[in-house]
């Protein structure tokens, strides 16, 4: 389960219990949370006992589009061939279902990001760190390519002597 569902299904399941003091509700999110890091965070950001805060802390963490994107991206790309059965049918479908809405539901995600996140995980790790640094347009990331292009071909190509004589 993904961060939007499970945020959506937690808040849902909170606005049924009305009443609760910011201890309880902090008690019921780190209940809810399976991920092990969540619920580091929701620890250290309870000791101020200010469940905002440790809703933020969360959101900071897991509520960020980008990643999220290049999930569903991912998730996309390993899907398994199609049968002509009910079953990989009805896979099938709920997967793509399930994905693009995820993919809908990042603001501002274009086709221009499909590509970037299809295209981040081919870059090796040192390529990667460089990129990850600069904003994430197709015309920044080919940009950042030619450029690492560039410095790759001086890097085996000798430059040329100058025409210049050492002697004149």
């Amino acid at each position: 389960m993904d961060w939007r569902e499970f945020w959506s299904i937690f808040c849902a399941r909170l606005s049924r219990e009305s009443g609760l003091s910011e201890h309880e509700k902090i008690s019921c999110l780190e209940n809810a949370m399976s991920d092990k890091g969540a619920k580091v965070i929701v620890r250290v950001h309870s000791a101020s006992d200010s469940y905002s805060e440790c809703v933020k802390a969360l959101q900071e963490r897991y509520d960020r589009n980008k990643i999220v994107y290049r999930h569903h991206v991912q998730k996309l790309s390993q899907l398994k061939p199609v049968q002509d059965t009910y079953e990989s049918l009805c896979q099938t479908v709920q997967d793509l279902t399930r994905h693009s809405y995820g993919m809908k539901s990042c603001d501002g995600a274009t086709f221009e990001q499909l590509i970037i996140a299809m295209v981040e995980p081919l870059l090796l790790t040192v390529l990667s760190k460089l990129w990850s640094d600069l904003p994430p347009t197709l015309a920044d990331l080919l940009k950042f390519l030619k450029r690492r292009r560039s410095q790759a071909v001086e890097a085996i190509v000798p430059p040329k002597p100058s025409s210049q004589s050492k002697f004149q």
